[in-house]
C-alpha cells in the first residue's frame, strides 16, 4: 500500500470529520441534537436570534401514559423553507402523519425543508407522557433558510422550552372522565394552516366531529367511529381551504356541542 503524504493524510481526515458529521446530524435532509437538550443549534446556518421565531403549541398537562398532538410553527428569517429538531426529557415522541417529520434515534427532524404558508412553516407530531407522575420538557430548534447555495443568509433559534405536567393516576382519573361532553377552543387560534382539537367525553359511543363553514357546507369530517369516554384530540390540516371562520360540531348521541374557529392565510 503506497504511503500517505502529509497532504494526503490530512484531505483524508477532514473528509473523514464531514463524514462523520453528515453520519451524526444528516438523515434525508433532517437534523438531529440541535436543541438545547444537548446541542448548541443549527450553527451552520448562521447565528441565533436573528429575526426567527419558534414556538411549541400544544397541552401543557397530561396523564400518566397519555399522548397528546403538538405542532413546531416557525416564522422569520429568509423563510424560503424552515427544518427542524425535537427532542424530550422523558417520554416518547412520534412522528404524526403529515407532519413533516421523522423520528431518528428518538428526536424528531424534518425529512426534508418545508415550505411555509402565509409566513408560518408548521411541523405537528405526538408525545407520549411517561407513566410515572411528574414534569418533562419538550425542546425544539428551527431553522429559516433560503434555499440558495450554501448556508449564507439563512437563521435559526431556538423555541422557548415547553415544561408538560404529567398529572398524578388519581387526579387524571377524576379529569379524563367528565361527567358532560366538553369541546375546548382550539389551539392555536388563529392558525394557519392547521389547529389540535380537544374534546371529552363521559361516556363512550359514536362520535363525530366535523367543520363548515358560514355557509352550513360541511368541509371536513375530522372524527366518525366509536370512541370510549376520557380525553381525546385530533388536528385538522386546512391547507386547502380558505381563509375564514367555521365552525367545529361536535355530536355523541343526542349531545351536540359547536365552537368557531379562524382559519388566516
Amino acid at each position: 500500500m503506497p504511503k500517505l503524504t502529509t497532504r494526503s493524510a490530512h484531505v483524508l481526515a477532514i473528509a473523514g470529520i464531514a463524514l462523520s458529521s453528515l453520519l451524526v446530524l444528516g438523515y434525508s435532509g433532517g437534523i438531529t441534537s440541535m436543541t438545547q437538550k444537548n446541542g448548541a443549534g443549527c450553527t451552520c446556518h448562521g447565528p441565533s436570534n436573528s429575526g426567527v421565531t419558534v414556538e411549541i403549541v400544544g397541552p401543557n398537562t397530561l396523564a400518566p401514559g397519555q399522548k397528546g398532538n403538538y405542532q413546531v410553527t416557525i416564522a422569520g428569517g429568509p423563510l424560503a423553507a424552515a427544518g427542524v429538531n425535537v427532542a424530550v426529557s422523558n417520554g416518547t415522541l412520534e412522528a404524526s402523519t403529515g407532519g413533516g417529520l421523522q423520528l431518528i434515534s428518538g428526536e424528531l427532524t424534518h425529512q426534508t425543508p418545508r415550505a411555509p404558508a402565509s409566513g408560518t412553516t408548521t411541523f405537528s407530531f405526538a408525545y407520549s407522557a411517561p407513566s410515572t407522575p411528574g414534569s418533562t420538557t419538550l425542546y425544539a430548534t428551527g431553522n429559516s433558510v433560503n434555499l440558495l447555495s450554501g448556508s449564507g443568509g439563512d437563521a435559526w433559534n431556538h423555541a422557548p422550552n415547553k415544561t408538560i405536567t404529567v398529572s398524578s393516576a388519581t387526579s387524571v382519573a377524576d379529569e379524563a372522565v367528565p361527567t358532560t361532553m366538553q369541546l375546548e377552543q382550539n389551539y392555536p387560534n388563529p392558525f394557519n394552516p392547521m389547529t389540535i382539537i380537544d374534546y371529552r367525553l363521559a361516556i363512550g359511543g359514536a362520535v363525530r366531529l366535523s367543520v363548515v363553514d358560514l355557509a352550513g357546507r360541511e368541509v371536513a369530517v375530522l372524527v366518525n367511529e366509536e370512541k370510549g369516554p376520557g380525553s381525546h384530540t385530533v388536528t385538522w390540516d386546512a391547507s386547502d381551504m380558505p381563509s375564514g371562520v367555521y365552525v367545529y360540531r361536535l355530536q355523541a348521541g343526542n349531545e351536540v356541542r359547536v365552537r368557531k374557529m379562524t382559519l388566516l392565510k
